[in-house]
């Protein structure tokens, strides 16, 4: 039996924008709030993270005897390990001790930590939902879903600012979270509201997708400017490839720089473990292959289009790394600061989990499905062709919602 639910969109302002550690990861002194009150792609000094040869560290314990090894070589202060990427980060450390990392032969690549921001754009009314359901316009005012499809027993894990539990669009679905900021310890605590937005967009009660699906808040975002630096988005990704529990998938609306190796193999092992990522294209007009973390292998990296009209959302990053857009203008998503209303706003972090909230809906009804059929079906069930003014070199496939 297929199910209808209509929306009576709703106003409002926007606040756009959105890191991790182990459990058993010692904990530096956080760094200075005023080393991240930057811009995007701003070094951190004496931060940087290691990644560790996958054969000379082929377990976490391998992992571990190494980082204690390099700590005792070269100096500096543990601010995070990850297991499954196989390395760790630091800061405080001379360029003396860099040196020393870099010449290691168990050392695969160190590269500094910089500051990294959520992927958004300007406030705008909005819609979406109605799109995602359907193959052509004109919009029919509702969003369809095929009977039971809904998301339930599906984990959605939110790498994003946190989300805030205290509204109804998340009652009785959160599941174990993780906070990878340091001095806080709570996961659900949002003091910037973007990952809520995202979290509701995937499967909010009023606004998502995947209506009965378990959320998990990865929190990767510092204070209230919803910044946060590579190593801290390296831990939250890390976690998820670590401890995520299937079928689940994994939704990160936070932009990105051309040199993080590290975003894009801690991505690669997401995937690796039977868990999609879902990734926001990024909001710059620019070539979103500028992104490392949108070139992971099996990742779904998403650009904006205009509900209405089918038309590229011009502030949308663009290039071949996009392999499907979905609506990133008018979006209608939960507002932790005014509960009960609805915000409106544009970018490709809220484009990103309409794709989050179907891949739920979709596990919903098969569970056992692997990451690669998971990127094969979004895109194969895409609605093809119907973009309209999409830069050269663009695959035009827009998402297509429905579960088979």
């Amino acid at each position: 039996m297929r199910q209808a639910t209509r929306f009576a969109f709703l106003g409002g302002s926007v606040l756009l924008a959105t890191a991790c550690t182990d459990p058993s990861s010692p904990l530096a002194p956080p760094v200075p709030s005023a080393s991240i009150q930057a811009a995007r792609g701003d070094t951190i000094p004496g931060s940087y993270i290691i990644v560790l040869r996958s054969d000379s560290a082929p377990s976490a314990a391998a992992t571990t005897r190494h980082v204690n090894r390099l700590l005792a070589i070269a100096g500096g202060r543990l601010h995070f390990v990850y297991d499954a990427l196989h390395g760790y980060a630091v800061d405080g450390i001379s360029v003396a001790g860099v040196d020393k990392v870099r010449a290691d032969p168990a050392v695969a690549y160190v590269e500094p930590d910089m500051v990294v921001h959520p992927d958004n754009a300007q406030s705008d009314p909005g819609i979406g939902l109605d799109r995602i359901d359907q193959h052509y316009l004109p919009l029919d005012s509702t969003f369809t879903y095929a009977g039971s499809y809904d998301g339930s027993g599906v984990n959605v894990y939110i790498i994003d600012s946190g989300v805030d539990t205290t509204g109804g669009e998340f009652a009785g679905r959160i599941g174990v979270g993780k906070t990878c900021v340091q001095g806080d310890a709570y996961a659900n605590n949002d003091g910037f509201g973007h990952g809520t937005a995202v979290a509701s967009v995937a499967a909010g009660t009023t606004f998502g997708v995947a209506k009965s699906a378990t959320i998990h808040s990865v929190r990767i975002s510092i204070g209230f400017g919803g910044y946060s630096q590579t190593s801290i988005q390296t831990c939250g990704i890390n976690w998820v490839a670590s401890y995520g529990v299937r079928p689940a998938v994994a939704n990160m609306s936070f932009g990105g720089i051309p040199s993080a190796f590290a975003v894009r193999d801690a991505i690669n092992n997401v995937t690796g473990a039977g868990i999609p990522f879902v990734k926001s294209a990024g909001n710059d007009s620019a070539n979103a292959y500028l992104d490392r973390g949108n070139r992971a292998n099996l990742e779904l990296v998403v650009g904006a289009t205009d509900p209405t009209n089918d038309t590229y959302a011009s502030f949308s990053d663009s290039g071949s790394t996009i392999n499907i857009w979905a609506p990133g203008v008018q979006v209608s998503m939960a507002d932790q600061f005014n509960p009960g209303y609805g915000k409106k706003a544009n970018g490709t972090s809220f484009s990103a989990p309409y794709v989050s909230g179907f891949i739920a809906a979709l596990l919903s009804k098969y569970p056992t499905m692997s990451s690669s059929a998971v990127y094969s079906q979004v895109l194969n069930g895409s609605t093809q062709n119907v973009i309209v003014g999409l830069p050269s070199g663009n695959n035009n496939r827009l998402l297509y919602a429905v579960v088979p």
